[in-house]
């Protein structure tokens, strides 16, 4: 919602909180089993976070986002 309303700096900051949540989820006793869903689902914050770090001019972010994205 941040991002579509235009607050890219505040989009930024909670999809950095929703990825970390993501990744501790990935590496619970239930990530473990639901792997597939809960990365397909970290991959695709991952991509809007790098559209958003390019929107920010920070592109070498973005690219960091976009290779951890294409290594789910």
């Amino acid at each position: 919602a941040k991002a579509f309303s235009g607050d890219l700096v505040g989009a930024d900051n909670y999809l950095q909180i929703a990825e970390d949540y993501q990744r501790k989820g990935i590496e619970s006793p239930a990530g473990h089993e639901l792997h597939s869903m809960y990365a397909h689902t970290l991959k695709s914050m991952l991509t809007f976070h790098a559209q958003v770090l390019t929107a920010l001019g920070r592109s070498d972010a973005a690219q960091k986002k976009l290779e951890e994205a294409n290594k789910l």
